[in-house]
C-alpha cells in the first residue's frame, strides 16, 4: 500500500557572504604543466623522458611469442582504419583472441576459461594486471565464482611465463563450451533522429563462454554436488573501427530446484586503471 507524500517545512539557511572571483585555476595547471614536461625532457641537465602509464609489451602475442593481430594504421578517431573485429583461436587450443587492430582481449580456455590479456594494440600497451573470474554471482546468499583462475604469485602485474602456472577453481562454474559469431542487436531500434546511415547492430564479432558445474547439471552425483544447477553465458562483444568492447552475462537454472540471485558482478579484469591529470603531475614531479 503506498502512502501520498507529507508535507515538510524546510527552512532554508543563509548563504556565505560572496567571494570575490579567483584567477582561474586551469590556466594555473597548464602552464605548471608544460613548464615540467619542457624541464623533463631530454637533452636538458640530462633528464630522462617522462613515461607514466601502462607497461608496454610487444604487440604481437601480447609478450608471450604468439602471433598476434596487426595494429590498424591511423586514428580510429579521424580515419577510415581497417580494424576489422575477428576471433582467431590459438594453434595450441588452449587460448583464443577477440582483437580487431585497435584491442586484443585474450582468453584462457584451459584449465578454465578466463581473461588473460587485454593490449592496446595502437600503443602496444599491456592492460591486464591480474587475471580474476569472468563474472561472480550471489545466489541464495553465497557467492559463486564464474571461471577464472587462481595462483598468480603477484597480482600487480602479470608475466607472460606464469599463465601456465595458473589452476582452475574448484569452487567455480567452470568453461563447458565456447562459441563465436557475427554481433547481435540487444534491443530493436529505430531512428527517429537525423544520423548516418550506419548498421544496426554496429558490426563486429561476439565471443560467448558458457560455463556451468562440472558434469551433468542437475544430477545428484555431479563432481561438484554443492554448486547450483546453473548455465551462465559470458558474452565479449568488439566492434568494427573502434577499441570498444561489449560485455554481459545470462544465467539460466537449468536444476529442478528454484535458485535465489541476489546480485552479480560481471567483470573482474584486474586493468591499468585510466591515467589521470593528478597521477601525470605527480609522476613528472618526481622524474624532475
Amino acid at each position: 500500500m503506498r502512502h501520498p507524500p507529507t508535507r515538510r517545512s524546510v527552512a532554508r539557511l543563509p548563504g556565505p557572504a560572496p567571494r570575490p572571483p579567483a584567477a582561474p585555476r586551469a590556466a594555473t595547471w597548464v602552464v605548471l604543466l608544460a613548464a615540467l614536461v619542457v624541464a623533463c625532457a631530454p637533452g636538458r641537465d640530462g633528464a630522462t623522458p617522462v613515461h607514466a602509464g601502462p607497461v608496454v609489451a610487444p604487440v604481437d602475442g601480447s609478450g608471450d611469442g604468439s602471433p598476434g593481430a596487426a595494429s590498424a594504421a591511423g586514428d580510429w578517431l579521424l580515419d577510415e582504419v581497417e580494424a576489422t573485429a575477428r576471433v582467431r583461436r590459438h594453434p595450441d587450443g588452449r587460448t583464443v583472441d577477440l582483437e580487431n587492430g585497435l584491442l586484443r582481449r585474450r582468453f584462457a580456455l584451459a584449465p578454465d576459461g578466463a581473461t588473460v590479456a587485454l593490449d592496446d594494440l595502437m600503443t602496444g600497451a599491456s592492460l591486464l594486471r591480474a587475471v580474476g573470474p569472468e563474472a561472480r554471482l550471489t545466489v541464495d546468499g553465497r557467492p559463486l565464482a564464474v571461471g577464472g583462475l587462481l595462483g598468480q604469485p603477484d597480482r600487480a602485474y602479470l608475466r607472460p611465463a606464469w599463465r601456465e602456472q595458473l589452476e582452475a577453481d574448484p569452487a567455480a562454474l567452470h568453461l563447458v563450451d565456447w562459441s563465436e559469431g557475427p554481433t547481435e542487436a540487444p534491443f530493436p531500434w529505430a531512428r527517429v533522429r537525423h544520423a548516418e546511415d550506419r548498421p544496426w547492430p554496429p558490426p563486429g564479432r561476439r565471443l560467448t563462454l558458457r560455463f556451468a558445474r562440472d558434469g551433468v547439471a542437475d544430477a545428484p552425483d555431479a563432481p561438484q554436488p554443492g554448486l547450483p544447477a546453473l548455465e551462465v553465458d559470458v558474452i565479449h562483444e568488439l566492434y568494427d573501427g573502434l577499441p570498444v568492447l561489449g560485455k554481459w552475462i545470462v544465467v539460466r537454472n537449468v536444476g529442478a530446484a528454484p535458485v535465489t540471485l541476489d546480485g552479480f558482478r560481471s567483470e573482474f579484469a584486474g586493468a591499468e586503471p585510466e591515467l589521470s591529470f593528478d597521477k601525470l603531475l605527480v609522476t613528472l614531479l618526481e622524474q624532475c
